[in-house]
């Protein structure tokens, strides 16, 4: 879901190489494009969407379909072959995608900081209440505790937004690394024929 929000309008989920195949030249992801819709002649192509955007065409060819599922399946036999040391890889990702531990202790880090400054502003609005200090000094004070509780309230909750973005980014390529682990645990040979979805 993250990915498809930060993918935007050009991601319909309708083709198989929807949003997969990026454009070397401006970055715009591929479309499926038919060619000679109503003839014998028809072809379904892939082309940059963003080809006729600007008055400068990019300047990359398009695909055919069975060009790049050939491709695809000439690229997988070959992962294939290196199916141990993809395995290795996979589990060395998992791993590392696992471990959130510096970000956590940044975290923790700024919250014990807001921590601080929320308890010496309680303690001085509690030592003004029991000795009277002077009103004008005591909104000084106050006032510049209340800025720096909105300089580390930010950064803090800005922090633990990352942590949780980051999480579900990791979480994302942790459970697919996973599947390809485990389709590869499961395979014995390469193939031969393109399954789609």
């Amino acid at each position: 879901m993250a990915r498809r929000k930060e993918i935007g309008r050009s991601y319909s989920g309708n083709a198989l190489f929807s949003a997969k195949i990026v454009c070397a030249e401006c970055g715009h992801y591929f479309g499926a494009k038919v060619w000679h819709s109503t003839s014998k002649y028809r072809r379904v192509i892939w082309q940059c969407n963003g080809k006729f955007k600007y008055d400068t065409h990019c300047n990359t060819p398009h695909f055919y379909e069975d060009e790049i599922k050939e491709r695809f399946i000439a690229v997988f036999n070959q992962f294939f072959q290196n199916k141990e040391l993809v395995l290795e890889a996979c589990q060395a990702a998992i791993t590392q995608l696992s471990n959130t531990d510096s970000i956590e202790e940044k975290v923790n880090i700024l919250t014990e900081e807001l921590e601080m400054i929320l308890l010496e502003k309680r303690d001085y609005v509690l030592n003004h209440i029991r000795d009277e200090i002077n009103q004008s000094e005591f909104d000084r004070k106050c006032t510049e505790l209340m800025n720096d509780t909105m300089k580390k309230q930010k950064p803090t909750t800005d922090c633990r937004k990352s942590l949780c973005s980051v999480n579900r980014g990791r979480n994302s390529c942790k459970n697919s690394t996973a599947e390809l682990r485990h389709y590869l645990e499961q395979s014995t040979s390469s193939t031969r024929h393109f399954g789609g979805r």
